[in-house]
């Protein structure tokens, strides 16, 4: 199953993959991938706690 824009990190598609060592959300684009069911509910709830401060934001742009 694929979840559209539902990656917290990168806002790109997820697919939701079952196999021998169990299922995980992985992110076609960027590669994040969630393994639990505890993270897999608060990824695709998009409260997984990814988030930038504005003054963090403004500094990395800054030093490129």
């Amino acid at each position: 199953m694929i979840y559209i824009k539902a990656c917290p990190k990168c806002k790109g598609d997820v697919e939701y993959t079952v196999d021998s060592f169990g299922a995980k959300l992985e992110c076609l684009q960027c590669s994040y991938t969630v393994d639990s069911k505890a993270s897999a509910k608060r990824a695709l709830d998009g409260s997984d706690g990814i988030e930038i401060d504005s003054a963090e934001a403004e500094t990395s742009e800054a030093s490129v």
